[in-house]
């Protein structure tokens, strides 16, 4: 772990409980962090987006892909 003062807008945070629920800064701040990294690591895909590194059928692929159990057509 480690430590670090930081300024932190007061609306920002106040919101940002009450949408997720939790009342511990330092929770809070890791949670967002984590958000954080999970969405730019996500957002890395598109870096390949247009370079041809994969080739495949991706209709074809979901064809292919067993229904998952208790899963209905069209549903999400």
């Amino acid at each position: 772990m480690k430590q670090i003062s930081v300024d932190v807008d007061e609306a920002l945070l106040e919101k940002a409980r009450e949408l997720s629920g939790e009342h511990e800064d330092q929770v809070l701040i890791a949670r967002a962090l984590e958000a954080l990294v999970r969405y730019e690591t996500a957002m890395q895909i598109f870096k390949y987006q247009g370079t041809g590194i994969w080739e495949g059928d991706l209709a074809e692929m979901r064809e292919d892909s067993p229904r998952r159990p208790g899963k209905r057509s069209g549903s999400r």
